[in-house]
Formats: C-alpha cells, structure tokens, sequence
C-alpha cells in the first residue's frame, strides 16, 4: 500500500469532513450579517445580540454536523474492504478471499474498523460541534474589537481633516465610520476563520487539527493497517512465518535498516534456506521499529512485507523502485495544497455573502479565480487531471464505486496516441525485406504455416493501408489454411468479433493462430491478451480453448506474438480484475487515459509472465 494510494482512497471521506466544515463556516457568517437594524456604531450591543443567539447555533451545527456525517462508518467499511482488494491484486492473490480462514479474518478486519470508525468519527463531531461554537463566541469577540478599533482610526482620522467634517455631517460622518468599520472588521475576521477554518480534532500537546489533515492522517493509517493485516492473514493461510521486507530508495531512517532483511513475525524462526540452498539470518519483528509511529510499516512507511517459504524463495536486494510513484504523490500532495486554497477562498466568499457582504465577496471570488487559473495550469503541465469536485464546496463528493465505471476500450486508447498525427499508411520498405520475413520464422508449427502467416498479414495490411482500421483471420497451425476472416470492421484501432465468429473458434477441433492488425504498430492491447486467452469479461468464462497463439503485425513493420496461452478462468479474472483496478488507480489520479492504459497493460504483462498464463514476444 504506498502513500498515494492511501492518499487516495482517504480522499471521499476527508472530502465529507470538509464539506461539513465550509457549511458550519457559512452558518457563522450567516449569523455575522451586516444587516441587523440597530445603530451600527453600539458595538456591544451588537456583541451581546450575537452573543444572545449561540444556543441557535448549536442546534444548526448538530444538524450539519449529523447529515454531513452519517454515512461515514459504512464508507470506512468500503475504503477498507477497497484496501485488501488493492493489496491481494499487488501481491497477485486475488484468489485469497476464496481461503475460508483469509475470509474470515478479513471480515472481522471490516468490521473492527467499522466499529473503531464509529468512536473516532463521534469524538471528530463533537470536537467540530464545540469548536463551532468557541470559533462562533471568538469570531464574535474579534469584530467587536477590531471594529472599536477601526471606529476610533477612522474617527481620528475624520477629526484630522476640517474638510472632511465641513462637507458631511457629523451624525452622517458616524453612521458611515461605523458601517465601514464594521465591514472591515467582519471581512478581516471571516478571512481568518476562512484559512483556519474548525478543527476537528486536538491532540495531547494542544494541537488543533483541521478536519482534512486529521480524516487523511486517521484513514491512511487505516488502510495502512488494513493492508498488512491483509498480507499478514494470506501468510497465516500459507503456514508462513517469516518475511522479507522491500527495498526503495529514500526510506526513512527507522525503516533503512530493515530494507531487504528476513523477519520472523513469532520471533521463533532463526534461519530459512533459500531455492538455491543458501542459508539466511531471520530477525525477530520484536527487534525492529515495527509499532513506531515512524518505524517499519508506519503510517507514511511504503515498504511491504512478502511472505517466504523455506526452500521455495529467491532472495531479492531491491523489490521495486518507487521513484515514479514518488514523483507523481508529491505532484498530487501539491496539486491538493492549491485545491485547498481555492476552495478556502470560495468558502470566504460563501460566508461574505452570508453575513451581507456582497462586495467583500465579489473581491474574494476575483482571487479565488486567479487561483483556479494557476491550479488548472498546474495540472495541464504535470499531467494531472483537473478535477472541479475537489474545488466545489458546501457539498461532499461521492467517491465513484463500480469498477464497471472505468471500463476502457483500447480503440479509445489508440486514437488518442495517433491523435493528430494522421492515418497509417504501410511501411512497404520495411516489409518488402528478407528480415521481415525472418519475423515469421517460427511462428507456426512448420515453414509453410509461417509463409501462410506472414502472406495473410501483408494481404490484411495492403487492406487496410492509410487507415486505421483493423482486420482479424484465423488460421489453422497445422495446415496454414486460414479459417475465418473478419475484414469489414469500420471500428477504429478495433475489431469485434461476430456471433458467427465466436461459434466458430468454440466449436473448432483444432489449434489456430489468431492474426490481425495494428495501424498503429503498438504492442498488443489488453483486449488481444483476453482474445487470445478466450476469456468472456461479461460471463466470467472462458467461452473457447482454440488460439495457440495470437500475432499482431504492424504498419510499421513490427511483429508481436503472444504464445505459451493459458486457457485458464482463474487466470482470466485475476488479470481483469488487476487491469481495472490498476487502470482506475492512475486515470483518477492523473485523467491521462494512455498513461493509465500504459501501467495497466504492463502490470498485466508483469502478471501474465508470473502466473505462466501468456508471454509477449517482439519478433
């Protein structure tokens, strides 16, 4: 679990606190407003009016408070459920929850922190209820003494300029200092709440917490939690009681040490041999920073344990690099610093406007929408998306739930890599060479298989040239005889398979190789890899055992192979469901479609390759 997406998946329930916080900042304004029919200049009666209706206030702020909150148990549930998926997909165990005693153990992981929720969440909503109330008595407090000292500024100034008192009456001089000081000091004051807004939470050392700061701090040590029990419960499932931990650069100073290392979690296992039969020191977990808030597997710790078996591991000094993840949460941590700005700043206007300050507003929005321009320039230059909910305030944000949602066509894909860049006519240098025809080699089960392949891609691709359509045949490994042929797609960068099609490769008695083309010259999609697989996302089935191997040639005059295919269901929806999740992980963090496609097929690719279900092959 690394710390964007834990960042991530804090994001839908932080987003309901802050809502709540604006609507409870707007009440107060409200309750500021300029317009109350008394002398302007009697500051304290003003201040004992307002004082006066505090019981008021405490009722609108239990009201907002309970209605902004009171899904949020069951979204911990779901973020904590979405944190094991994300987990067993990393590890490549989607098929854990299928284990009873895993099943059960994540279950009760659910509901523990369901219930934990429940008692954080009713002590951040009386904090917020209170602190409503003490920010509404300070708010209060502060425009009647800002505003006394504006009137004797002003006033002061007035009794300095014989002018000014020559061209306006006194009485009127009064009324005007008053109101314009009265202005001044509740627009300063609502600024200052605006930027401080009301915490959430206070801590032992006196610390007050805003709601976003503290939500995002609580979930993500959730979900951290989450995710190690997840790891925790697969290796109790497989008898394991040792772990090597990952290793990335830049780890923190109480995690470095550990990177690589063997640990027993019992504390009883003292050396574990490897497949090769080397023997390595196991430490005990007892002896690490393991339980420190910044020790191993702390809250904004990104190493992971990898469960190991004796005689069965290959022992690894680097796991992964995480530089581009890196990279991409500190551009996502910076794009929600200049979000909270505008949204602070739109929150500021909202409550001028609800204490009556309409120009005061109009002042404000001007800001705001300098910093809006600033965040959208951010986000074109980073590859970020852009993302008005985040900036929308007194209202939450859903978070989205359906994997379905996300659903990517690779036709979609590919016209948004070619955009603008025209059609794709035939590289006929490259093609009419001896080299291209050695790209074949080997392909089929004899020469003649290989000729016949290689002769049906250059017919496919003279068809299809300066297009950007695509044809698909089939063709019989053992006599090079092609069987079937769709040529008459006007899908761009796709083709569909006909009823006739599928009935045909389900019923035939026989191995085929699957050939189409890529105007593009692209490796194979994800939608080539579930073809050749024969796997049915709609039925979960493999509908068709046929295809040996699947080749895709190239405008451009490269040539892939997919080859070593596993028929296998499991395998099938452990690679859809890797692909959506990895594939909506990125697109909601970035919005770029091609860079989330892009990291969703190498993760397949990376599977595929671990699971033996497929290999990928550039000829």
């Amino acid at each position: 679990m690394t710390a964007l997406e834990a960042l991530n998946l804090a994001a839908p329930i932080a987003d309901a606190y802050m809502s709540v916080e604006e609507r409870l900042l707007v009440r107060i304004a409200r309750q500021l407003s300029l317009n109350d029919d008394h002398q302007l200049n009697e500051v304290s009666k003003w201040q004992l009016k307002q004082l006066a209706r505090h019981g008021l206030l405490r009722q609108d702020a239990h009201k907002i408070i309970a209605a902004g909150t009171k899904g949020i148990p069951g979204n911990v549930a779901d973020t904590v459920r979405q944190a094991i998926d994300n987990t067993l997909a990393e590890d490549g165990i989607t098929d854990m929850w299928h284990n009873q005693r895993f099943a059960e153990s994540a279950a009760n992981a659910v509901k523990h922190y369901r219930n934990q929720a429940k008692d954080v969440y009713n002590q951040v909503n009386t904090v917020m209820k209170y602190k409503a109330e003490s920010t509404f008595v300070r708010a209060v407090n502060t425009v009647a003494d800002k505003w006394t000292q504006e009137q004797r500024r002003e006033q002061s100034e007035i009794a300095n300029k014989q002018d000014m008192l020559n061209i306006l009456n006194s009485n009127t001089a009064s009324v005007v200092s008053g109101a314009e000081s009265r202005t001044k000091a509740v627009r300063t004051t609502i600024h200052e709440m605006a930027q401080k807004g009301i915490p959430a939470f206070v801590d032992k050392s006196g610390r007050e917490w805003s709601p976003e700061a503290y939500v995002n701090m609580d979930i993500r040590a959730t979900v951290k939690n989450t995710a190690l029990e997840a790891q925790f419960s697969t290796m109790d499932s497989l008898g394991q009681d040792v772990f090597e931990v990952s290793s990335h650069p830049g780890s923190r100073p109480k995690c470095r040490p550990w990177q690589g290392k063997l640990i027993s979690r019992s504390g009883k296992t003292t050396e574990i041999t490897d497949i090769n039969g080397r023997k390595h020191k196991v430490i005990p977990l007892s002896q690490t920073s393991f339980g420190e808030p910044d020790g191993l597997f702390g809250i904004n710790c990104g190493h992971r344990p990898r469960g190991v078996s004796d005689g069965l591991f290959r022992k690894s000094s680097v796991e992964y690099d995480d530089t581009e993840d890196k990279e991409l949460y500190n551009k996502v941590c910076r794009q929600r610093e200049l979000e909270r700005k505008v949204r602070k700043s739109k929150t500021e206007a909202d409550m001028l406007e609800a204490a009556g300050d309409t120009e005061g507003a109009k002042e404000v929005r001007r800001k705001m929408a300098e910093q809006n321009k600033a965040l959208k320039s951010y986000c074109d230059n980073n590859g970020l998306k852009y993302r008005s909910d985040r900036v929308r305030t007194y209202g939450s944000v859903k978070p989205k739930q359906n994997e379905s949602d996300f659903a990517v066509h690779e036709s979609e894909i590919e016209k948004a890599k070619t955009a603008g860049k025209g059609e794709h006519p035939l590289n006929v240098q490259a093609i009419n060479t001896k080299e291209y025809t050695e790209k074949y080699n080997g392909i089929g089960k004899s020469r003649v298989v290989d000729t016949s392949v290689k002769n049906e891609a250059i017919s496919i691709m003279n068809h299809r040239d300066g297009t950007s359509f695509e044809d698909l045949a089939y063709i019989d490994n053992r006599t090079g005889v092609r069987k079937f042929i769709i040529n008459n797609s006007d899908m761009p960068y796709g083709v569909a398979h006909s009823p006739e099609c599928d009935k045909f490769l389900k019923n035939y008695d026989g191995g085929l190789i699957a050939l189409h083309n890529h105007p593009g010259g692209s490796r194979p999609s994800y939608s080539d890899i579930r073809l050749a697989i024969g796997y049915d996302y709609k039925t979960e089935k493999i509908v068709y055992k046929s295809i040996e191997k699947s080749v895709i040639a190239g405008h451009n005059g490269k040539v892939y192979v997919i080859e070593n295919i596993a028929h296998d269901e499991n395998i099938g929806k452990a690679l859809d469901k890797l692909y959506n999740q990895v594939y909506n992980y990125y697109e909601g963090m970035t919005g770029n479609k091609e860079y989330a496609a892009d990291k969703a097929l190498d993760a397949v690719y990376a599977k595929g390759k671990e699971l033996k279900a497929f290999t990928v092959k550039e000829m």
